[in-house]
């Protein structure tokens, strides 16, 4: 009969397994894991399946030393259940195959050491997530913008360090940001340092470690607004609004679930920033120069109370100094200043960032496709034209409303000027 496949969790400090494990590791027919748990085992008799670059090749070895009736056991760090190997081993295996054994976590002692609770946490771990291909770590460090706690699982490539560097990359205000890192816990050479996220970019760590960012004022929304409000949402003079269909494909072309800053360049009424704030909560700049557009502006953006809502009065071109670095931008005006204002915003546009421009004019619009054109960029170009009804004696008709160009383009894949 088939023995059940022991998954064992180890705690930091493994003089505290219990005898019983320890007896089981040690008779077991197969021990399997990374290497450097199988290392603290150099008594244990079994054949050893070290878990490498292939997790294929890991649970294939397991599957067949379980047809084999082997007794196994498969190591791992701290709580099986958290980041550990129960999930893959699922995918081969019944529940009822696997016996696990719980014990606490590496991220449970450390935040029992700074004090802190796992309330409003998110736990992130890039250890050995480049198995199944090269990870990307600016996608999974987009979390820390969102949460209170960031309790990040490091690896000798990400590292604290590297993962501090990744972070002020996406945005340099982190630099005041808490963090904690927690060294070696639970053996002797074990040591918690408490500091600024700026101190320990760069740095060098001893390994295990465990890196905790704490976020002063996580982007997380409980009521996120619409898209694509009446005009009548918002102040407004002489049709100078962004109108709401048109708005809402603008917004789709954006991509924003991944951003955290975004020009609004010509922003007349706010509509487009202001929807774009209230549904992912982006900290957003609405540059706007004209004087009766401003005062509209401040009003409509005066009702949210957010200070993560940023009018600025002047052109572009000349305050974007004051500006940091955009994720996205939207251009809804420009005039004949067009091209050179998307070129200062693709320049000052992060890696992986879009800007979305809505033209309006002939003249706008052939001057923008030909710069695109003529630079060798990738951009994608529609139009939108919105019909609607409007009475006529007893009965309707569709009025139709100018159409609107809208070009997208992506910072990367070519893109460079």
């Amino acid at each position: 009969m088939k023995t059940r496949i022991k998954v064992i969790g180890l705690p930091c400090n493994t003089r505290s397994l219990p005898s019983e494990l320890l007896d089981v590791i040690n008779s077991s027919d197969v021990i399997a894991g990374g290497k450097a748990n199988l290392d603290l085992f150099p008594e244990a008799r079994g054949k050893r399946v070290v878990l490498a670059k292939s997790l294929d090749s890991f649970l294939n070895d397991i599957e067949l030393a379980h047809n084999s009736e082997k007794s196994i056991v498969v190591l791992t760090t701290g709580d099986p259940m958290i980041f550990g190997p129960v999930k893959n081993l699922l995918t081969r295996f019944s529940l009822e195959e696997l016996e696990i054994h719980n014990t606490v976590s590496p991220l449970q002692v450390a935040l029992a050491r700074i004090g802190e609770d796992i309330e409003d946490s998110v736990i992130i771990s890039f250890h050995g997530r480049n198995r199944g291909g090269e990870i990307d770590p600016f996608y999974l460090l987009e979390k820390v913008f969102f949460f209170t706690k960031s309790i990040i699982y490091t690896d000798y490539k990400h590292n604290p360090g590297y993962i501090s560097e990744i972070v002020l990359k996406l945005d340099q205000r982190t630099a005041s940001w808490r963090v904690v890192v927690c060294e070696k816990l639970g053996q002797k050479e074990e040591r918690i340092m408490d500091t600024v996220l700026e101190n320990v970019a760069g740095e060098k760590f001893n390994s295990p470690n465990i890196l905790v960012i704490f976020n002063p004022e996580p982007l997380v929304l409980k009521r996120p607004g619409n898209f694509g409000n009446p005009d009548s949402s918002y102040r407004h003079r002489k049709g100078m609004i962004t109108h709401p269909e048109v708005r809402a494909v603008s917004l789709s072309k954006l991509k924003l679930s991944n951003s955290r800053v975004i020009w609004d360049v010509g922003a007349g009424s706010g509509s487009l920033g202001i929807e774009a704030h209230k549904l992912y909560g982006v900290t957003t700049y609405l540059i706007e120069k004209n004087e009766d557009r401003f005062s509209d502006l401040l009003t409509n953006c005066s009702v949210l109370e957010s200070k993560n809502l940023v009018p600025i009065k002047g052109d572009i071109l000349e305050v974007e100094d004051h500006l940091p670095d955009p994720d996205r931008v939207f251009i809804g005006g420009g005039g004949k200043k067009l091209v050179d204002i998307f070129r200062l915003c693709f320049q000052r546009l992060k890696p992986g960032g879009i800007i979305v421009c809505n033209v309006i004019t002939i003249d706008s619009i052939n001057a923008l496709y030909s710069h695109l054109k003529d630079s060798g960029f990738s951009f994608g170009m529609c139009r939108v034209g919105i019909s609607r009804a409007q009475p006529i004696k007893n009965q309707f008709y569709m009025k139709s409303e100018n159409s609107i160009t809208i070009f997208d383009v992506k910072k990367g894949h070519g893109n460079h000027e």
